[in-house]
């Protein structure tokens, strides 16, 4: 098997990472008005496609992918390319840091009561999720780069 990320692991990476970045809920004033009377259906849908709850799916199919082609290959976690290594385990963090696992966590400490747990918890979401984009993305690029004569 190859020791690369999968086929189309780059533009989901790029398309979450933006998301993550900009959040784009206010395009939706800009639709709105071309929705006529169903803005309610029209933005559940916009919400979850571009709103957190998507680029959190973009980050989990992202994920679910690098972890299927890990666990696909008969070679271990530590044969494959340090990139690919890197995007496993902070993706494998982040499905435990957005799944239920977490809400079994707030019925012990609830959000309201323990600020700084929640928000702990929504930090390292984040940092995993973009060091698993950023893998992605850099792996990509380190893997494009032309190879000159000193380099092989």
């Amino acid at each position: 098997m190859s020791d690369s990320f999968p086929t189309g692991a780059v533009p989901i990476a790029i398309l979450a990472g933006l998301l993550w970045i900009v959040d784009p809920v206010w395009l939706f004033s800009l639709l709105e008005p071309a929705t006529g009377d169903a803005p309610l259906g029209i933005g559940m849908l916009f919400a979850v496609l571009f709103g957190r709850g998507g680029r959190n799916v973009l980050v989990l199919v992202l994920t679910v992918s690098i972890l299927w082609r890990v666990f696909r290959d008969p070679r271990s976690l530590r044969e494959f390319d340090r990139a690919i290594q890197v995007a496993a385990v902070s993706g494998a963090a982040f499905v435990f840091l957005a799944s239920p696992v977490t809400d079994v966590l707030y019925n012990f400490f609830p959000r309201e009561e323990t600020p700084l747990i929640s928000r702990s918890v929504l930090v390292a979401g984040s940092i995993c999720a973009a060091v698993t984009i950023g893998s992605v993305l850099l792996g990509k690029l380190s893997s494009a780069r032309p190879r000159t004569g000193s380099d092989q």
